[in-house]
């Protein structure tokens, strides 16, 4: 963990300011993995700190680009079958061979509503998910997501706020920015 929190700040990923999240709510810091995956021998680092969470899979899956790069450092680490839910893939005629255990891997989780959607994509093609490998969570609760194991190299829980409820809103500060590499209301 101390090792991931190095390469997180030295590659400028965590980022403090004003932010309004894909789900609308605003937060006071991001991390921005496009930083961090940017550099294949960072992103192979992070993707080490993941390892452990891979149990028996024979599959990983990345729901994002940013994941992507996780996901297919772990399954070329593991000899695995790495799938990626992106354009030009045949999600309606894909098809998990019977007997697929799937490791669904996320860069930055907030509220699970990516895990929901990738487990369903998953599951929808006959996968078996096995568990969850996230870089950086950061609910609240931390551990387990709906069931099923989930691994994080870093559990930093964030603070949101709705616009009234956010401090730098009534502080009269700006957003900073707009995270947005992510289909709306997924992060």
């Amino acid at each position: 963990m101390e090792h991931l929190k190095a390469l997180l700040a030295a590659s400028g990923a965590f980022l403090e300011g004003h932010y309004r999240l894909e789900n609308g709510l605003h937060a006071l810091s991001y991390y921005d993995c496009s930083r961090l995956l940017q550099y294949p021998q960072t992103a192979a680092q992070a993707a080490e700190e993941l390892l452990p969470g891979a149990g028996r899979a024979t599959h990983t899956f990345a729901p994002s680009i940013t994941s992507l790069i996780l996901a297919f450092e772990i399954a070329r680490r593991l000899g695995l079958h790495m799938i990626l839910d992106a354009p030009p893939f045949d999600e309606e005629s894909f098809r998990f061979e019977p007997e697929a255990r799937v490791l669904i891997v996320e860069d930055v989780v907030v509220t699970g509503r990516s895990l929901d959607y990738a487990t369903d994509w998953v599951r929808r093609r006959g996968g078996q998910v096995i568990g969850y490998a996230v870089l950086i969570d950061r609910r609240a609760e931390g551990g387990a997501y709906r069931g099923i194991p989930l691994r994080a190299a870093l559990w930093d829980p964030i603070s949101t706020f709705t616009p009234p409820q956010c401090p730098a809103c009534r502080a009269g500060l700006p957003l900073t920015g707009a995270p947005a590499n992510y289909p709306k209301g997924l992060r």
